[in-house]
This record gives C-alpha cells, sequence and structure tokens, in this order.
C-alpha cells in the first residue's frame, strides 16, 4: 500500500511538471504570436502608406497634365523623371527662361 502511494504521488509530481511545462510553453509561444502579429500590422501599414502615396502621385498626375519647356531648337526632352522632378524640372526652366 505505502508502494501504491509513493508511486501515486510520483506520477502526480510528474503530471504536475509535464503541466507546467505546457503552461510555459504556450506562454512562449503566445508571446511568439503577438510579435508575430505586431510585425505583421506594421508591415501592412507601410504597405497602405506606400499604396496611397502611389494613389495620390498618381491623382495629381492625372489633374495636372504635364507641361513640357524645351529650349528653342533643342530635341524634345525625355525622361525618366517622377512627376514631380518633372515639375521641378519645369519651374527651373521656366526662371531661366524670364531670366534670360
Amino acid at each position: 500500500m505505502f508502494s501504491r502511494d509513493l508511486k501515486a504521488r510520483r506520477r502526480i509530481e510528474e503530471l504536475s511538471e509535464e503541466l507546467t511545462k505546457l503552461q510555459r510553453s504556450f506562454k512562449e509561444l503566445e508571446l511568439d504570436w503577438s510579435n508575430t502579429f505586431d510585425k505583421l500590422k506594421q508591415m501592412m501599414m507601410r504597405v497602405a502608406k506606400r499604396a496611397e502615396t502611389v494613389e495620390n502621385a498618381t491623382r495629381v498626375a492625372e489633374q495636372e497634365p504635364p507641361v513640357e519647356i524645351s529650349a528653342p531648337g533643342a530635341a524634345p526632352m525625355f525622361s525618366t523623371l517622377t512627376p514631380r522632378q518633372k515639375q521641378i524640372q519645369q519651374q527651373v526652366l521656366r526662371r531661366r527662361a524670364a531670366g534670360g
């Protein structure tokens, strides 16, 4: 009888230790998931912000037709500039043309 009680106590202690380990592992998994979810949310916000920026730039480009200014007798300008860069370049060329 004493032997049976001892075995039962050992088994209870083993089960208790296993439960504690499982609880610890589960908490670690929860923390990992929380960190991963936060990183995912940050990446999604970055992508959304980039999409919004592109959308706004496209809207602005559609609203303002590009005005090409070139020096008299010069070949037409072909460029890979962004719409904003083209706008700044056009302003510079206007100032140069006005200044003589």
